[in-house]
């Protein structure tokens, strides 16, 4: 039997790069475009018209393609940016999937809130200036409970936040707010409030607190959702990929390395023959494992807990909008779900069980990295618990918690921080 005289394509020869797309062309790409990538899949979709004429035989009938699109799945670790000021190369892959880049600098403007966000139903109501930036190293959820009702002058508040990381517990009773005057936050940080409702005994309000970083989360803003120009080159055969968005789904395994993988539809190119491009990976910083040295915190409603995984899934809902004149990727939708498998804890603790059966709204919260550069946070501001399952490992009680998380002040369901 003759030897066929060809070379099949190496496997392990491959590049991948991406760029916002600015216009309908497909974006001009270089080396610095390049992703640092692994599990990465590229396949072509269509869907399938069949001719239904009456034969006088059995057999198939004719098919056409119609609707075609690209598909390309990869996964990238998950690292720091270099930098608090630095941009993370993962972000035209997050603003891909429909998520909004938020860089905050190291000032009152950046480090709090837009808003106090009410925690369940509340009589009062006000807004507030950002007056002094907050000095702490972890994003702080800050809770005010309201202890004398009233308005300006008269209503007091218990301002607390639990310990976190090197963050030690804050906790001050009897705060009067006060309209155009300071009102203290934990590490440094002061508002400027404005009542617009008098307050009642019981209301409670949050503001998160923010290292300075580049943060992400959700976009419901569909029209201005950005998107992608993807080149995946597998041993010379070019696979391009236009007006490509996607979703994410995050996995925090102990002992592994963190990882983003997002699976990405775009418009159909043909595939072409192409030399591998130059690549440049300069702005990827090396990556460090979940473990006991390089993951500072996880916690759920306040406590630290013992955890060995966590998993987030953006739930992005992408489909492919193919009419006369109209021709487009759209993502739809977020469904974001996750799940933490952490040490069963006792019921002082957390009462897992009770989580559930009153459906409250609780925050977690997970960080990696323990020096500057090299941070990624991940903070669910509200979620409700689902059915814990226990299981063992090593002789230890483990519960897997679904989490269900839900927006506070509107697309915050899922919050990132690369800093």
């Amino acid at each position: 039997m003759a030897i066929v005289p060809s070379i099949p394509q190496a496997s392990r020869r491959q590049t991948l790069l991406a760029a916002i797309q600015s216009t309908a062309a497909f974006e001009a790409l270089t080396a610095t475009d390049a992703i640092e990538a692994f599990n990465v899949t590229a396949n072509y979709q269509d869907d399938e018209v069949v001719r239904e004429t009456i034969k006088r035989t059995y057999g198939n009938r004719e098919v056409a393609s119609t609707n075609r699109r690209g598909t390309l799945s990869f996964s990238v670790e998950i690292s720091g940016s270099g930098a608090n000021d630095v941009k993370p190369p993962h972000g035209i892959l997050l603003r891909g999937s429909g998520m909004a880049e938020d860089v905050r600098a190291d000032d009152a403007a950046g480090t709090i809130d837009d808003q106090a966000n009410p925690y369940g139903r509340v009589t009062g109501a006000f807004t507030y200036t950002k007056t002094t930036a907050y000095t702490g190293s972890e994003i702080r959820r800050v809770t005010l409970t309201c202890t004398t009702g009233g308005g300006s002058g008269t209503a007091e508040f218990t301002v607390s936040s639990p310990a976190i990381g090197a963050e030690a517990a804050y906790s001050v009773t009897g705060v009067t707010m006060t309209d155009a005057t300071a009102f203290a936050l934990p590490n440094d940080a002061e508002i400027t409030p404005t009542i617009g409702t008098p307050f009642a005994v019981g209301d409670i309000f949050t503001v998160l607190l923010f290292p300075p970083g580049t943060y992400y989360q959700k976009s419901s803003d569909r029209e201005n959702h950005e998107v992608l120009s993807l080149e995946f080159n597998q041993d010379g055969e070019r696979h391009r990929f236009l007006g490509s968005k996607g979703s994410i789904t995050l996995s925090n395994q102990i002992g592994q390395y963190g990882t983003m993988t997002f699976s990405m539809i775009g418009l159909f190119v043909a595939p072409s023959t192409a030399v591998l491009p130059a690549t440049n990976l300069n702005d990827w910083i090396d990556p460090e494992p979940i473990d006991f040295e390089n993951t500072r915190l996880s916690q759920l409603n306040g406590s630290d807990v013992v955890l060995s995984s966590f998993e987030l899934d953006m739930g992005g809902q992408v489909s492919v909008v193919n009419r006369v004149n109209r021709r487009a990727i759209r993502i739809n939708e977020f469904q974001p779900s996750g799940t933490a498998v952490i040490e069963n804890p006792s019921q002082s603790e957390i009462d897992l069980v009770n989580l559930r059966k009153t459906s409250q709204r609780v925050p977690f919260q997970f960080g990696h990295g323990t020096a500057d550069g090299k941070k990624f946070d991940v903070i669910l501001p509200s979620v409700q618990i689902g059915q814990r399952s226990l299981q063992d490992a090593d002789g230890d009680v483990m519960a897997s918690v679904p989490m269900r998380p839900l927006e506070t002040a509107g697309d915050d369901e899922a919050i990132f921080a690369f800093r």
